[in-house]
């Protein structure tokens, strides 16, 4: 079995690099691991991004081969998957792209997978969508249990509600469970 890590650094270089990589290399054979060192590169493909260091820019980064696919428009998922595919697409690729240019330079194959999954959207670049993730306001968290059950398409009951009905039902007030099985500590996704 193969295991891979992937890691980068950036340093400022010299003739000093060229003994660190192989001091490194050294101490990753004598472990019976093999270690790839770049040294001097301006660009850096890293896990779905490449760097570009001499323009400080970034843009998304696919393998050679690598087609991008999605589930169906049609399929039986929940609604709420198939509806945020196109919109977790364009938020990645918008994450992953240091401008317009970057951006649209990558969305071909994506804009085409989602078509042929029956997608009408078209990606289209948010500059804004690049700023840092605003820090949450700190809330008081409840102990909730959440139920997940199964989706199909077909099924036409309303199951979260007749669920409810059970709990309320079984764990009436006067229960010695109430306090931790009731309609505000059991909730549906």
């Amino acid at each position: 079995k193969q295991w891979y890590q992937r890691r980068v650094a950036i340093t400022a270089g010299g003739p000093k690099l060229c003994r660190i990589k192989k001091e490194l290399h050294k101490l990753f054979r004598d472990e019976g691991l093999k270690i790839s060192v770049d040294i001097m590169a301006n660009t850096v493909n890293f896990l779905d991004v490449t760097f570009n260091l001499s323009e400080k820019s970034f843009k998304p980064y696919r393998k050679p081969n690598d087609t991008p696919m999605y589930i169906n428009r049609l399929s039986n998922h929940p609604p709420s998957i198939t509806n945020n595919i196109p919109k977790a697409v364009e938020k990645r690729l918008n994450s992953t792209s240091s401008s317009a240019e970057k951006f649209n330079d990558a969305i071909k194959p994506y804009q085409q997978a989602l078509n042929d999954s029956g997608y009408k959207e078209n990606l289209t670049y948010d500059h804004n969508n690049n700023s840092a993730p605003k820090k949450p306001s700190r809330k008081r968290r409840r102990n909730i249990t959440w139920w997940n059950p199964p989706y199909n398409n077909t099924v036409s009951t309303d199951i979260g509600r007749r669920f409810l009905a059970l709990i309320s039902k079984h764990f009436p007030k006067e229960h010695k469970l109430h306090k931790i099985i009731n309609g505000n500590t059991i909730n549906l996704s």
